[in-house]
């Protein structure tokens, strides 16, 4: 695997990304249900 700095057209990914990579860990549903309103919130540069 090779890991690559996001680039701008990958902004909209991004969330996903990062809700499917705590769900991989285990984490109870509900935890990842309060988990979804960061993990929605727009991503830009300079995040």
């Amino acid at each position: 695997m090779k890991l690559v700095p996001a680039r701008r057209e990958d902004l909209p990914l991004l969330p996903s990304i990062a809700l499917r990579s705590k769900s991989h860990w285990d984490y109870p549903q509900d935890f990842l249900d309060k988990c979804k309103i960061f993990f929605e919130a727009e991503y830009t540069e300079e995040y």
